[in-house]
């Protein structure tokens, strides 16, 4: 059974795909993002990820509705990390692309997305300190995302 945020991603897939040009094979759902910060290690998933030549390009977290923007720091955080210039967050009726490096709002709809005709893969500059800062943040909305909830008492 699918869950409007796996229908969110086939979306953007798709579109990515048939609008925008991009080959199938540089096209990566639920990326597992490997971290390790503070002596712990953890899998962020990537809901897509774009890659061409070897090159993280674009970042999409994918969101069921309500809850976009709550993921925007989310994914500039896992962006920084892996050096993809492009963040998108999408619950496919609202989106946000953001500027990875300065995390300045770019674009309101996948339609402002750069082809892949069009687009430019520029490294992001980002220093140890705030890629450590950028694993940290990463680290504590995995925490909260993926809590587990146990012998609670009433």
């Amino acid at each position: 059974m699918l869950t409007p945020k796996d229908i969110v991603k086939m979306k953007v897939k798709e579109f990515l795909i048939k609008k925008k040009g991009y080959p199938e094979e540089c096209i990566i759902t639920d990326y597992p993002l490997e971290v390790e910060v503070d002596g712990k290690s953890f899998i962020s998933p990537i809901d897509i990820l774009v890659r061409i030549n070897g090159k993280n390009a674009i970042n999409i977290e994918c969101a069921p509705p309500t809850v976009l923007a709550s993921l925007e720091r989310k994914a500039l955080a896992a962006s920084r990390i892996i050096g993809a210039p492009i963040t998108v967050v999408t619950d496919w009726e609202q989106t946000k692309i953001f500027d990875t490096e300065s995390g300045r709002l770019m674009g309101n709809s996948l339609d402002t997305l750069p082809s892949y005709d069009e687009i430019e893969i520029k490294p992001i500059r980002i220093s140890e300190e705030r890629l450590l800062k950028e694993k940290r943040i990463l680290f504590a909305y995995m925490g909260v995302l993926h809590c587990a909830v146990c012998d609670l008492k009433f």
